[in-house]
């Protein structure tokens, strides 16, 4: 063997090892990231007053679940939702939130950091989550049937029957206590998320009631359907309505 034929080696040997090493240490910080990510979805879950039974799921798990992704069942604004096999005769919903469609990891743990601590019968509980190889996966309790607004607008569920107006009553009521209790009971209260979105400067002097609106006006121009969006004279119009509701200071 010549000189240069060993020094090509030696160097061809050295620049392994340091890509081996490069890979290990990434390989090494993505695994306590997703640690700490993990840490801090489950956000000291012993302590939460809603005793629910959750647990994380491995990537591979959800994958045999939903055979690979296969049947898709909703899409959301930054997620698709797809059908589960619990494999104990249960069903369940798996959201998929995507990071191409604006789905970030902040967003995700927020989530689950709410979903914990909601326990009501009219709300869609949260049964595990999974933070795996990048994925960021809810396992939500599956409601058959659809939505009601495809309930209501899609020709194919129109032709299972039209609700009845009693029907639409009980089911206007049963929202009615889903957000009563998301606004006076849950643990944080939908207040304390709104908190969230406040810029801190503000120092809470605002008024509870025009956040409220202002909230609910911000939900409507989000809506994916283009057609059910607010156009600007009615937003103009809500928002000079709520600058005249009485003072209500968030509580402290």
């Amino acid at each position: 063997m010549t000189s240069s034929s060993g020094n090509i080696l030696v160097v061809g040997a050295i620049l392994l090892v340091i890509i081996l090493a490069i890979i290990l240490r990434k390989w090494v910080i993505d695994s306590r990231a997703q640690t700490r990510c993990l840490a801090r979805a489950q956000g000291n879950h012993d302590s939460l007053t809603t005793a629910k039974s959750i647990r994380t799921y491995a990537l591979d798990e959800i994958k045999v679940a939903t055979r690979d992704f296969r049947i898709r069942i909703g899409v959301g604004a930054t997620s698709y939702v797809y059908l589960a096999e619990l494999g104990d005769g249960r069903f369940g919903a798996v959201k998929r939130v995507m990071e191409e469609k604006g789905g970030c990891q902040k967003m995700f743990l927020d989530e689950v950091s709410i979903l914990l601590r909601i326990s009501h019968p009219n709300l869609v509980a949260l049964l595990g989550f999974c933070l795996d190889k990048g994925e960021q996966l809810l396992l939500l309790e599956y409601i058959p049937n659809k939505s009601l607004f495809d309930r209501l607008h899609n020709h194919k569920s129109k032709s299972s029957g039209c609700l009845s107006w009693s029907s639409r009553l009980s089911i206007a009521l049963d929202i009615a206590y889903a957000l009563d209790y998301l606004h006076s009971v849950a643990d944080p209260p939908d207040v304390d998320v709104m908190k969230r979105l406040l810029d801190p400067k503000l120092n809470d002097q605002v008024n509870l009631e025009q956040i409220r609106v202002v909230v609910h006006v911000a939900n409507m121009a989000l809506l994916e359907n283009s057609i059910a969006r607010p156009d600007m004279a009615e937003i103009a119009y809500w928002i000079s309505t709520c600058i005249k509701l009485p003072e209500t200071n968030l509580p402290v």
